[in-house]
């Protein structure tokens, strides 16, 4: 009789070891059920966008979610160049975002296709960015989603790079920048037109438009400043009614 009692303390051990470890998973599972996600350095889209672009459902579990966003295949997201993903408890998601660095953006069919340095399409927005100037003057042909932007300009992604470059250096607010048929520039400051000429070099030019700008606050007009990168310092406003 007391080799049978023996022989059945091992499967009754197993079987509430079994029991007690589907609970722990049970529960475990209810606890890391996805309750907050963070969502840092994002400027293009609201959280719950971001997170349907990016797969995550509305109601899932924060280790599958973590292990899927952190060494699962990236989502191409518009706009996103990266992102990261780290833990916050048992039942959050932080995800950092790195976006693309946009130099400027085309007025097409009601929207604004968003290109980077090299003329590449990264996206489109509906309404204008304080931090995207508007460019006109591109002479293009097809536009296709991380596809270089078609136009027979070969220089005009460098030139207008060159010139957001500089006033983000300055600290100078563009609403446009313009190109003519002769490659001149203007750059559009509110109520103030900034005639630069045609050239590549306009270091000396834009880094003076903060103290000019400020001077004609509440005017409306030009100032030309064509010849003011050659060194002769001359600036002529231009003033309108």
């Amino acid at each position: 009789m007391k080799a049978q009692k023996k022989g059945r303390v091992g499967p009754l051990v197993l079987l509430f070891f079994l029991i007690f470890l589907s609970g722990s998973i049970l529960v475990f599972v209810k606890m890391s059920s996805l309750r907050s996600v963070t969502v840092e350095n994002c400027t293009y889209y609201k959280d719950e966008k971001l997170l349907s672009l990016l797969g995550v459902p509305k109601k899932a579990n924060t280790i599958k979610e973590y292990i899927a966003l952190k060494y699962g295949k990236k989502q191409n997201v518009p706009f996103i160049d990266d992102y990261d993903v780290s833990l916050d408890g048992i039942d959050g998601l932080t995800i950092k975002v790195y976006e693309k660095d946009i130099i400027g953006c085309i007025p097409y069919m009601g929207e604004y296709v968003c290109f980077d340095a090299d003329g590449v399409m990264v996206g489109s927005i509906k309404k204008v960015r304080d931090d995207v100037p508007v460019v006109n003057g591109i002479e293009y042909g097809s536009m296709v989603y991380n596809n270089k932007v078609e136009t027979g300009q070969n220089e005009i992604f460098s030139r207008v790079l060159n010139v957001t470059q500089l006033i983000k250096k300055y600290g100078v607010t563009v609403n446009e920048i313009t190109f003519d048929s002769s490659m001149n520039v203007t750059l559009t400051c509110g109520n103030i037109m900034v005639e630069l000429g045609n050239g590549t070099h306009f270091d000396t030019s834009i880094s003076n438009l903060p103290e000019l700008i400020a001077k004609a606050t509440g005017l409306k007009g030009t100032l030309h400043m064509e010849n003011y990168a050659s060194g002769n310092g001359k600036v002529v406003f231009e003033k309108k009614s």
